[in-house]
């Protein structure tokens, strides 16, 4: 359940900003294509298709790095609500995402339902 709550956010997020960069890069392309050769051009094409499939997964790996922590941080904890809470706060110091929040909430009330 919680992943798919992560997946549908992420989606959202991803198509949005997949939107504004394809608009952009259709103007940057018809200028660039007036000043670079076809080799220099497939080139450019490349590196930036890999550069933001890159970051794009970069940015995935790093919230899957910090829901892991977040996780071992609740599963570890004692229990108790101000204890995780504050755990988790402080973790959250990084990286004040509203879907982060929702997500970190959502798995600390599915641990304490699965331990109870």
């Amino acid at each position: 359940m919680i992943f798919n709550v992560y997946q549908k956010i992420r989606t959202k997020e991803l198509r949005t900003l997949v939107d504004g960069i394809d608009r952009r890069s259709r103007i940057v392309c018809d200028i660039l294509r007036q000043y670079l050769n076809d080799e220099q051009y497939v080139d450019y094409d490349y590196y930036i298709k890999m550069k933001s499939t890159l970051h794009m997964d970069l940015k995935d790996i790093e919230q899957q790095i910090q829901l892991l922590n977040l996780s071992l941080i609740i599963k570890t904890s004692p229990l108790t609500p101000s204890s995780v809470f504050e755990d988790v706060n402080h973790s959250l110091i990084s990286s004040a995402s509203p879907s982060m929040t929702t997500i970190i909430l959502l798995t600390y009330f599915k641990t304490i339902s699965t331990s109870a």
